[in-house]
């Protein structure tokens, strides 16, 4: 039998690492999700172009490590990634197929800002959107959405994901839910019809040329069984067992950095589109840069550039059309780093930066991205009218 597989693509001479998640399903649709470096956006209230990325984050298999790991992650599963307290990234959705990809950041959904076990007060936050003739979307869709950078603030923007230790009071989990259990990324991806029947399955390849299957990646029946174990979570992730205790700042979990111009796009697609029974789940674990060589005797990654440095190179952002959307999540007691820092101050407690680096604005080149995310080349104007007239835009 034939099943839908999703492994960890070979691409890093990083030891053991990889550098993107690809799910395939047995008629052949692919869909890769990485994880991008870049910098911070200035956290000052102002609007960013879309930032670049300086590489991907190589990933690594919980099951590798989970001897070593605190036996909270190792429970958890799926893979990690090495990021450095306040760096950012941005996810990139590889496709030409379609796709449903709900993202969560500690068990808040990304899109919508609701907790991942839904509540009363979730179906009357959605019916109010719904009389407000609003979207109720919690997920994005490929091809169409080829990035997300962080959660959707407001309509044609969002925030930065950063990482920040959990256990502060920074990381969106802690605003939403008021605890501090999940943390990482959570990614629920729902693939099209037609879909043969059968269990969903996940294996990892390593770069040795051995699959492995990794527990916990499995069909809707193992949710139950993880929500005994993880509140607050919707995992199908049971890795080893983990003979470590949780050290202090080991996992970092997502908070909400500068504002960046982005929209998440409308499903167009019907709903008998997608194969509801065909959910397949993974996690991604955030591993504090600063015990990455402990658990993996290796080197983490060098930091990324400054925002500062950067602009100093004469490097560009980004801008990319899209048609407007009206997406956005419950975030509107969702405080930015900077935010909180500044509360932390007034209150007389320190915080992990003392200057004001982060709302310092930049001026930098932008280039313009077409709706597939490459640049858009030089046409004569010969050719402008004769796109134009093809779509009905204008008359001449």
């Amino acid at each position: 039998m034939t099943t839908t597989q999703a492994s960890l693509v070979p691409s890093s001479p990083h030891g053991k690492s990889q550098d993107a998640v690809r799910i395939t399903t047995p008629v052949g649709d692919k869909l890769t999700t990485s994880f991008q470096r870049t910098i911070r956006v200035p956290d000052n209230g102002k609007t960013a172009n879309l930032p670049p990325s300086m590489g991907a984050f190589p990933l690594y298999s919980v099951a590798d490590y989970k001897k070593i790991l605190p036996a909270e992650m190792a429970l958890k599963g799926g893979v990690f990634l090495p990021i450095y307290q306040r760096e950012a990234m941005w996810i990139r959705f590889t496709s030409d197929d379609q796709f449903a990809i709900n993202v969560s950041v500690g068990g808040v959904n990304a899109i919508s800002g609701e907790p991942l076990v839904e509540t009363s007060a979730t179906q009357i936050r959605r019916l109010n959107l719904m009389s407000e003739r609003k979207t109720v979307q919690d997920y994005v869709v490929t091809p169409q959405q080829l990035w997300l950078d962080s959660i959707a603030s407001t309509a044609g923007r969002v925030r930065q994901f950063v990482a920040v230790p959990m256990g502060n009071g920074y990381t969106v989990e802690a605003q939403v839910t008021g605890e501090e259990v999940t943390g990482g990324l959570q990614f629920q991806v729902t693939l099209p019809k037609p879909h043969p029947s059968g269990a969903l399955r996940l294996f990892v390849k390593t770069l040795t040329g051995k699959t492995l299957v990794v527990e916990g990646f499995s069909d809707l029946t193992t949710t139950t069984q993880l929500k005994r174990l993880i509140r607050n979570s919707c995992l199908l992730l049971r890795g080893g067992g983990g003979g470590n205790k949780r050290l202090p700042e080991f996992e970092l979990g997502v908070a909400a950095g500068g504002l960046i111009k982005q929209c998440i796009i409308n499903d167009t697609y019907k709903a008998d589109t997608w194969d509801r029974d065909s959910t397949i789940r993974f996690n991604v674990q955030i591993l504090n840069s600063s015990v990455f060589r402990q658990v993996t005797g290796m080197d983490p990654p060098e930091t990324p550039v400054s925002a500062a440095t950067y602009a100093s190179e004469g490097f560009p952002f980004f801008d990319i059309y899209n048609e407007t959307s009206d997406i956005q999540g419950n975030f509107e007691d969702v405080k930015s780093v900077k935010q909180i820092d500044k509360i932390k101050s007034v209150a007389g407690i320190k915080h992990a930066r003392e200057d004001d680096e982060d709302e310092r604005s930049y001026e930098t080149s932008v280039v313009v991205l077409d709706s597939e995310g490459t640049q858009v080349a030089f046409r004569p104007v010969s050719e402008l009218k004769k796109e134009l007239i093809s779509i009905n835009a204008v008359r001449f």
